[in-house]
């Protein structure tokens, strides 16, 4: 991979994607919770962005792709830590949230591994699980009522059905 070629659009949007976790986290521990949802909007949108121009475009990256993987982990994690400490979320939600980012962390090294690259395949299963933290998120946002037990009852079956669709496609490689 030549060096020039990792500066590009899709990265630069995800790089902006990480620096929109400041005034997420910033917003939620102000109590601005549309500005927390203005930004996670802008950020869903980059997210979706930066894939879909690497490939239109013919400049996807090996460090694209962990870039991206980092960028979706990082965002998810701030804003669960952040509701957290400032009460929006319980201990259960926090601990699903570091037990998932460290399970796709193991699995993503393993499957690399395996590759002797950098890989972490786009199973729908991870898709479904990113949408469903995204609504939860959406939920807390809004202060709706039961967002809390929403998004702890969405999110551990499919959790669980991520990280075994994962395990399975290991062994199957």
């Amino acid at each position: 991979m030549k060096y020039k070629k990792c500066f590009n659009i899709p990265n630069f949007l995800t790089l902006v994607r990480l620096i929109f976790i400041i005034p997420i986290v910033y917003s939620i521990a102000s109590n601005y919770y549309y500005i927390a949802i203005l930004f996670f909007i802008l950020s869903n949108i980059t997210d979706k962005l930066d894939g879909y121009i690497a490939r239109k475009t013919k400049t996807e990256t090996v460090l694209g792709g962990y870039f991206d993987f980092i960028s979706d982990l990082a965002t998810i994690n701030a804003i669960i830590i952040s509701l957290f400490i400032v009460g929006q979320t319980g201990k259960l939600n926090l601990f699903l949230t570091i037990a998932a980012t460290t399970a796709l962390i193991a699995i993503t090294i393993i499957i690399s591994l395996k590759a002797k690259q950098f890989c972490m395949p786009h199973r729908f299963s991870i898709k479904i699980l990113f949408v469903i933290i995204t609504v939860g998120f959406y939920c807390h946002f809004l202060q709706l009522p039961y967002a809390d037990i929403f998004l702890t009852l969405a999110v551990t079956p499919i959790l669980g059905y991520t990280i075994t669709d994962y395990i399975i496609y290991i062994i199957q490689t």
